[in-house]
C-alpha cells in the first residue's frame, strides 16, 4: 500500500463516520495529527517517505483545493511549532490542561488556520502584554488583539474550555494564560489562573461563587420569625422581608438574627462587618450587604486574590482586586442576582457586562 492509500485509510479509520471531510473540525484535527506523525517519522528515518511518494501524495489531492490549502498551510507553519510549544509550556498549557483535548495543538491549529502564527511569534519576541495592561475594565477581544493576532483567533481562543481532573477550566482562561506574560494556568492546586503566583479567579457571565446546594434550616430564628408573618409581601428575598420585619421587631434582636442567618449561609463571609442596625430597614443596602458577604465567603474560603469577570461572547470585562470588591458592589449591585432563601449562590453578571 502506497503512502497516499495509507494516509486516507488511516484517516477514514480514525474518523467517526468513516468518510472524513475537511468541513468537519474533528476530521481536520485528525488529518493534522496524521500529517504530524508522517513528518515526525520522516525526521526519524528519511526513507519512511520518498520524494516520489510525497509527489504522489500531493498529486492525488491536487484537485481538492481546500485539502491542498490546509496541507500547505500546515507544512508552512511546521517550523514555528517548536518555539510555539515552548511558549505554551511556559504558560503551563499542556496536553493535560483540558481532558480529551490537546490544548497546545488546538491553539496551534487555531492560529495556523487564521494565518496568525507569525504574528503570534512576533508578539512573543517583542514582549507580551501583562495582566495589569488590561486595566479595570474594557473589551477583552479588543485588548488581546493588541497582540497582533486577529480578533477571530482571540474569540476562538476565548472559547476553549472544559475539565481537568473534574475541575472546570472556564472559557478565556487558556487565552489569558497564552497571551499575557505574567499569567499561567494554575497547576497542582485549586483555582483558575496564577498571576505572578497569586490566585486569579476567572468568572464568566452567569457563573456562581460556590455550590448552589446550601440548605437553610427552618429552625433558624430569622426563618421562624419570617414564617410567623405570612402576610409579608416577599418571603424568599431576605433583603425585602428583613426590611419588613424591621417595622415589627426590636432592631438589636433582629440584627442578631440577621447575622446568624447570613453566617449560616456564608460561614466565611464576615457577616458582622456588613450588617448594621442602620440598614435593616433599607432593602437596597441589605441587598448589597448580602452580596458582599456572598463574595467575601468565597474569597476567604478559596484564597482568591483577584477577579476578572468576562463576557466570553461579547468580550466585556471587569478586573478587580479583592480589596476593591465592596466598592464594585456599591457601584454595581446588580453584579449578582438577588440572594434568596432558595438560591443562596446566585448568578454573577447574569444579564451580561455593561460598562457605564
Amino acid at each position: 500500500m502506497n503512502i497516499t492509500d495509507k494516509l486516507y485509510t488511516e484517516w477514514a479509520w480514525r474518523s467517526k463516520t468513516g468518510t472524513p471531510t475537511m468541513d468537519n473540525p474533528e476530521d481536520k484535527a485528525i488529518l493534522d495529527s496524521l500529517i504530524a506523525e508522517l513528518i515526525t517519522e520522516e525526521e526519524k528515518d528519511v526513507n519512511v517517505i520518498s520524494d516520489e511518494e510525497l509527489a504522489q501524495l500531493i498529486s492525488s489531492i491536487k484537485n481538492d483545493k481546500e485539502a491542498m490549502q490546509h496541507i500547505v498551510k500546515y507544512i508552512k507553519n511546521r517550523p514555528l511549532q517548536n518555539s510555539f510549544f515552548k511558549t505554551t509550556a511556559a504558560a503551563d498549557i499542556t496536553d493535560s490542561t483540558i481532558e480529551g483535548l490537546n490544548a497546545p495543538q488546538k491553539i496551534f491549529n487555531i492560529l495556523a488556520d487564521n494565518d496568525d502564527l507569525e504574528a503570534f511569534n512576533r508578539y512573543v519576541d517583542q514582549g507580551q502584554l501583562s495582566f495589569s495592561d488590561l486595566g479595570n475594565q474594557g473589551n477583552l477581544v479588543d485588548k488581546l488583539s493588541q497582540s497582533g493576532i486577529s480578533k477571530k483567533s482571540v474569540q476562538e481562543l476565548m472559547s476553549i474550555g472544559g475539565y481537568e481532573g473534574g475541575r472546570g477550566v472556564g472559557k478565556a482562561e487558556v487565552a489569558l494564560a497564552l497571551l499575557l506574560k505574567d499569567i499561567k494556568m494554575m497547576t497542582g492546586d485549586k483555582g483558575d489562573l496564577s498571576w505572578n503566583g497569586k490566585y486569579l479567579e476567572v468568572k464568566g457571565i452567569g457563573g456562581r461563587l460556590g455550590s448552589r446546594n446550601t440548605t437553610i434550616p427552618d429552625t433558624l430564628p430569622l426563618i421562624q420569625k419570617k414564617n410567623s408573618f405570612p402576610e409579608l409581601e416577599n418571603n424568599i428575598r431576605p433583603d425585602l422581608f428583613i426590611a419588613s420585619l424591621s417595622e415589627k421587631e426590636d432592631s438589636g434582636d433582629l440584627l442578631n438574627q440577621v447575622e446568624q442567618f447570613a453566617s449560616k449561609l456564608y460561614p466565611n463571609g464576615e457577616a458582622n462587618k456588613y450588617f448594621t442596625k442602620d440598614i435593616l430597614d433599607d432593602p437596597k443596602e441589605l441587598r448589597k450587604a448580602f452580596i458582599k458577604t456572598y463574595f467575601r465567603n468565597y474569597i476567604n474560603k478559596e484564597g482568591v486574590k483577584h477577579f476578572i469577570f468576562i463576557d466570553t461572547k461579547l468580550g466585556g470585562y471587569f478586573s478587580v482586586a479583592i480589596e476593591n470588591i465592596d466598592n464594585l458592589i456599591d457601584f454595581k449591585p446588580t453584579i449578582s442576582s438577588p440572594i434568596t432563601v432558595n438560591e443562596p449562590a446566585p448568578n454573577i453578571f447574569k444579564s451580561g457586562i455593561k460598562h457605564e
